[in-house]
């Protein structure tokens, strides 16, 4: 699916439009302390220009964007929002404020002075206005920019960390003279991927500062990073291929990519794309699903298979052709490929059935084609993010809640792996039976409560460690060289540093749920009490029409000397004081 989003580019083309209008805008404000007829003819005409510009912008830049974005069905992305939000702002300032600005300027010209002085007070507070709302909706697509230009980086990053990678693992094959040449220049290009690196982190501490969605990001985005290690394994790849060993080097460089695939999907949920692509796989998974089931009935009713079976062919072809443009669409999504790859084969073998006329095989291989794109669409809608501001104040006390006791359950096991690497200096054996209970207690980390992606690669890291010890220790235990005791000790402390690396991502996830609980609780008691509020008004309505209505049915005042004491005549006396008037 062909995707148009708002790129550095257009937002260049956004500076060149609105950077000019707001000169023009702000040379109108501090122009206009001049009073005389010429000067305000051409503070006049700066202000038809700057609205000028800025319904150039509208037209030639906002309305493009979002027309391309509707045309290619992106218009639930939130840059998509963004954008029509700016153009209905700005179309406002066109037709209302800076129309407003010229008919004031247009009446400081005439009357008297008096008058034009007021018309000209009322131009510059307008001006001012004017800059400050065109400069915030400035400030609003440069950050966008900022994230898009990051999102940028970090693709630029993993491709240049992809190229390094697949000159490393080649090198251990080509003859020495070559190899040192290439080793040389894949020295380089590693460094050249740590300063990229680094400069990117800058970044987004930078945009960490900003506040918002993005912030927020940009803060995860640093939190994915320290979890996979990538600063750790950075170092190792070039520590490695000086060292010349190729294998090691090729595994840190790929862990490399893995992080920074990580924090590009996080970025680009922030800017709305991942949600998105899901969501139009999920779309392409359904219509062939559709396609699929409406060839197989076909298929299944036909009495002559062998006679349609041209037709058949040509329309599984079809099916088929539209796998292999969906596998381009799952690509970011690795849940789905093997499903994805039963379902292509299945649609290979229906083909082949149809052609030879097997009609029987043909149905079970469509049906295969079938299940398989019902299992990758099941995957996509379960593992869809979903938003956190959904939930209430207590569902977030509940999360608190087990977020605190997760962290209190991590601190046992990093004082239980502290006593491993102490026990591996004097008895491996003893410390692998010690590692293997903490392997095993972090491997139900996961499985008894569900934790964000953050914490569940923090824990599954630390686990992978614990395992590695724990071979490395029984190894050790099994030997009294050194060097598998050295291994064994070092593999035990690299846990003990996982576990704390996932307690630190426990406990800055718990800060924000704290953060967010607090937010959300604040809202929720806002509006309860706007609710309570507007009920003891009701109430106090209603109390008021009540004794109103008790004064309009109030009986008349007894005339003076009636006694007041005397009971009044029960309902049946009624006839008899009837009757006696009668009389």
């Amino acid at each position: 699916m062909k995707r148009t989003v708002t790129s550095v580019s257009d937002g260049s083309r956004w500076f060149r439009f609105g950077g000019l209008a707001l000169v023009l805008i702000m040379s109108t404000a501090t122009g206009l302390l001049a009073v005389e007829p010429d000067a305000f003819r051409a503070r006049r005409e700066a202000q038809e220009k700057a609205r000028k510009l800025a319904g150039q912008l509208v037209s030639g830049v906002l309305d493009i964007q979002i027309r391309q974005l509707r045309e290619n069905g992106l218009s639930e992305l939130p840059v998509y929002q963004d954008i029509v939000k700016m153009r209905s702002n700005i179309d406002r300032m066109v037709e209302g404020d800076m129309q407003e600005v010229i008919d004031l300027l247009v009446k400081a010209q005439v009357g008297a002075e008096a008058e034009r002085l007021q018309a000209f007070t009322a131009a510059r507070d307008k001006t001012r206005d004017l800059v400050v709302r065109l400069m915030a909706e400035r400030q609003k697509l440069y950050r966008r920019m900022q994230i898009a230009k990051m999102a940028a980086e970090v693709r630029a990053l993993i491709q240049l960390q992809a190229r390094v990678e697949r000159v490393t693992s080649g090198l251990e094959e080509l003859a020495i003279r070559d190899r040192e040449r290439q080793l040389l220049d894949n020295v380089e290009g590693q460094r050249d991927v740590r300063a990229l690196y680094f400069r990117l982190v800058e970044t987004l501490a930078d945009i960490g500062e900003w506040g918002g969605q993005s912030a927020l990001a940009a803060t995860e985005g640093l939190r994915l990073l320290e979890v996979a290690s990538v600063t750790d394994h950075l170092r190792d790849a070039g520590q490695a291929l000086g060292d010349s060993q190729f294998t090691q080097a090729s595994k840190s460089q790929l862990a490399v990519i893995k992080g920074l695939e990580a924090l590009l999907e996080r970025i680009e949920e922030a800017r709305g794309l991942v949600t998105s692509d899901r969501e139009a796989a999920l779309e392409l998974v359904r219509d062939l699903i559709r396609k699929q089931e409406e060839l197989r009935d076909q298929t299944r009713e036909s009495n002559e298979p062998q006679a349609q079976a041209n037709d058949f062919v040509t329309q599984q072809t079809e099916v088929n052709q539209q796998l292999e443009d969906l596998a381009q669409q799952l690509d970011e999504f690795e849940e789905t490929q093997a499903l994805l790859d039963q379902a292509q084969e299945a649609g290979e073998d229906a083909e082949s059935d149809l052609f030879e006329g097997k009609k029987d095989d043909a149905v079970l291989d469509q049906s295969k084609v079938i299940g398989s794109l019902a299992q990758i669409a099941e995957q996509l809608e379960s593992n869809a993010p979903s938003a956190p501001s959904d939930k209430s104040a207590a569902e977030l006390a509940e999360d608190v809640q087990q977020l605190e006791q997760l962290a209190d359950e991590l601190d046992e096991v990093a004082t239980q792996q502290k006593a491993v690497v102490e026990q591996a200096k004097d008895d491996a054996g003893k410390a692998k039976q010690m590692q293997e209970e903490v392997a095993k207690t972090l491997a139900e980390k996961t499985q008894e409560q569900e934790v964000s992606p953050v914490i569940e690669a923090a824990i599954a890291e630390a686990k992978e460690n614990a395992q590695q010890a724990t071979e490395k220790l029984q190894d050790a235990a099994k030997q009294a060289q050194p060097e598998p005791q050295k291994e064994s000790q070092q593999a035990a402390e690299e846990t003990q540093q996982a576990i704390e690396r996932a307690k630190a991502a426990v406990e800055a996830e718990l800060a924000d749920t704290k953060r967010k609980q607090l937010a959300v609780e604040i809202g929720e008691l806002a509006r309860a009490a706007e609710v309570l509020e507007r009920t003891a008004a009701e109430q106090k309505q209603i109390a008021n029409e009540i004794a109103q209505t008790g004064e309009d049915d109030e009986p008349a005042a007894e005339p003076a000397g009636t006694d007041q004491t005397e009971p009044a005549q029960d309902d049946t006396d009624m006839p008899q004081g009837s009757d006696d008037k009668g009389s």
